[in-house]
């Protein structure tokens, strides 16, 4: 037992020398995140036999370079400095994105540059629609005559029929005289006469709306037992326009509409038959030949046909053919040539009256395969483009006489 307690003695001392010892400190100095600077080792106990390789012994790497956003800017002073202070133990600073004003602006004018694309292409069908309606230029044509064919003059004689392809804003009164041959079986005679206009508004170059008759007519007949001198409201017509083909440089337009005739007078001077008819046309105008010095030759060409709503009105296929001389290409002095036509296809049930009124009366008579073709000489003259006069004299040519011995049409054209 004695020779066991100094053996025991010495284990304690020992382990309380050792207990006593310092341990060694292997890294004083924190690594920072981001630092560049090699690792500094203290010296090291004389009592410590191990020792970390050195920075110089210990295996060289290549520095992972982490890349930027192209469009980022780089760390401010005060931003590094931050980031390299923070030790192990300082909770590392969220990361995040740092962009530049240059990128912001970019990319808020890519969006802007996107909105607008899309904007436009929203609008392309619109700016296609307005530039196919008005060409010359938008809302500044609206309402404004279609002046590129100012080289044509207006057809004269059938004033209510003979429509100018061009869209138009004007207005035109005309006053209107017709004799009636005497060997006419009801009237016997007479004279008839339109005091009143026509109209139109040309909403683009394209698109206009024509009042084709509006005012008053006076019947005189010679035959008292038949008719007595009557006056009273005339039909009324009116109806859309649209030219589908301009060529200014070809001197070439054409446009399609419809007339509606509604029978708004009264019986006594045959202006109340049936309820209405429509009738849709074409009207083609084209420069046909230029003498620089002369002058220039344009006509007008005009068809259409009217369809009656029932069985009491007549009717009937109508044209037009007009010619007219630029006299020196001054847009002065136009000499008019014109030829009317009017053929039956339908007679109506409400009139027993011989013969058919054509632009100026719907009787309804019995007037199937009845036919007329008269002829116009006159002139316009251009006062300027916004004011102008007409006039022509008119006589039949072929066909059925009717009511129709000769006329004279007069009219005044103030033109936007």
């Amino acid at each position: 037992m004695m020779s066991r307690f100094p053996i025991a003695l010495a284990i304690c001392a020992g382990i309380a020398s050792v207990c006593a010892a310092e341990p060694p400190r292997l890294l004083e100095t924190p690594v920072t995140l981001g630092s560049a600077r090699s690792f500094d080792l203290p010296a090291e106990p004389a009592d410590v036999l191990v020792r970390p390789a050195s920075a110089d012994d210990m295996p060289r790497s290549r520095p992972v370079v982490l890349g930027r956003p192209r469009d980022s800017r780089p760390f401010e002073p005060d931003e590094r400095r931050i980031l390299e202070d923070q030790s192990d133990d300082t909770p590392l600073a969220p990361v995040r994105r740092v962009e530049s004003d240059d990128f912001l602006d970019r990319r808020s004018n890519l969006g802007r540059e996107r909105d607008a694309e899309r904007m436009r292409s929203s609008e392309k069908f619109g700016d296609k629609l307005r530039d196919w309606l008005a060409p010359g230029g938008g809302r500044d044509t609206w309402l404004f005559s279609d002046h590129a064919f100012d080289q044509f003059a207006t057809p004269i004689s059938n004033p209510f029929l003979a429509e100018d392809p061009r869209a138009l804003t004007e207005v035109r009164p005309i006053f209107l005289y017709q004799n009636v041959p005497s060997p006419q079986p009801n009237f016997q005679g007479g004279n008839i006469f339109f005091f009143g206009a026509r109209a139109s508004i040309a909403l683009t170059e394209r698109f206009s709306f024509t009042i084709n008759k509006l005012g008053g007519l006076a019947l005189g007949a010679k035959n008292k037992s038949f008719r007595d001198s009557e006056f009273g409201f005339a039909e009324f017509w009116f109806g859309p326009k649209f030219t589908f083909y301009r060529d200014p440089q070809g001197g070439t337009l054409a446009s399609a509409g419809a007339i509606f005739q509604l029978p708004s007078g009264p019986a006594k001077i045959f202006q109340d038959t049936g309820n209405f008819s429509i009738a849709p046309y074409v009207s083609v105008g084209k420069t046909l030949w230029e003498f620089r010095e002369l002058g220039s030759f344009n006509g007008i060409l005009n068809a259409g046909y009217a369809f009656a709503g029932n069985r009491e009105r007549s009717e009937y296929f109508y044209a037009t053919a007009h010619l007219d001389f630029d006299v020196r290409n001054n847009h002065r002095l136009y000499p008019v040539a014109e030829l009317n036509w009017f053929q039956y296809t339908r007679s109506g049930s409400a009139q027993s009256v011989s013969g058919e009124g054509h632009d100026l009366f719907n009787f309804g008579s019995k007037s199937r395969g009845a036919s007329l073709v008269t002829g116009a000489l006159g002139a316009r003259y251009k006062i300027t483009e916004a004011a102008q006069i007409g006039a022509a004299f008119e006589l039949p040519l072929f066909g059925n006489k009717d009511v129709f011995q000769y006329r004279f049409t007069m009219d005044v054209i103030f033109r936007y």
